[in-house]
């Protein structure tokens, strides 16, 4: 059986694979960006080597079913890498009947221009058989950027009975990746044709926010966290919704995710009893 292709490098590519697993599937995986920390003892996947050109040629022709997940940030980070990626998979490709997915997240004021370049290179390619999907994500008011990790930080600064270990350079929103995962190879979204999609746009100010994420960890009151009211905020593009597809995961397990997310990669949160936190 003939196994999908999977370019990529973050938590969306991660999960993509643990779903393929599930299904009793070997995914190859191209790791491009080297963001990602795949767990060999969880997830199965034979890793390609990328430097060679005619390896990953013979791995292209082996896969009906491509998907290549791009988070914006790293995209404008990496923007050099990674079209030459995407265009040498499109000139391997040729004419071959294969279905290509590009899973695009995280909000950037030019998203839209961002998509609208990636599309055109599938356009201008022979294969007719792709599609792009944008995920929204969890934003407060006038951030554009590592919302949740802004909110994790400031409380970590602001509150001394409370003990977040950050990376220095995490700057992680939300991204809905169990629905992503699932919209990435659901069957149900067309691809003849080609199109673009939105899933799973949502907004949440930012008092509602902090108070979510205050909740979740044990604290209560609200913190006094200024964001900068001058940070353009990035409006999602105006893509039309899959009707085929419904999200499952609200907002509430989907910050608590996130926040188990964070405790995971980085060591618990821990919030001392009997000291009062001054906001």
């Amino acid at each position: 059986m003939k196994s999908t292709l999977i370019i990529g490098g973050d938590p969306l590519s991660d999960k993509v694979i643990e779903r393929l697993n599930r299904r009793y599937q070997t995914p190859y995986y191209w790791n491009i960006y080297g963001a990602s920390k795949i767990n060999s003892e969880e997830y199965e996947a034979e890793m390609i080597n990328g430097e060679n050109a005619k390896i990953c040629e013979d791995y292209i022709s082996r896969s009906p079913e491509i998907i290549f997940t791009i988070p914006l940030k790293i995209f404008n980070e990496k923007r050099g890498e990674t079209l030459e990626t995407l265009n040498r998979v499109m000139e391997s490709i040729g004419g071959g009947m294969v279905n290509f997915t590009i899973a695009v997240y995280q909000h950037t004021p030019k998203s839209g221009e961002e998509i609208e370049r990636l599309s055109n290179i599938l356009k201008n390619c022979k294969t007719k058989m792709w599609k792009i999907i944008y995920f929204g994500e969890v934003y407060g008011e006038r951030v554009n950027v590592g919302v949740v990790f802004e909110v994790l930080e400031k409380l970590k600064e602001d509150c001394m009975n409370i003990k977040i270990p950050l990376h220095p350079e995490e700057k992680r929103n939300y991204i809905y990746v169990d629905d992503a995962a699932r919209a990435v190879l659901s069957r149900n979204i067309g691809v003849g044709g080609g199109a673009i999609y939105l899933v799973k746009d949502v907004t949440i100010n930012n008092k509602t926010l902090l108070k979510r994420i205050t909740e979740l960890i044990g604290v209560n009151g609200l913190c006094k966290i200024n964001f900068d009211e001058k940070a353009e905020k990035a409006d999602p593009p105006n893509l039309p919704q899959p009707k085929e597809f419904k999200t499952k995961i609200n907002i509430i397990d989907g910050l608590n995710r996130t926040i188990g997310w964070f405790e995971g990669e980085y060591g618990p949160i821990q919030v001392l009893k009997n000291n009062n936190c001054k906001f």
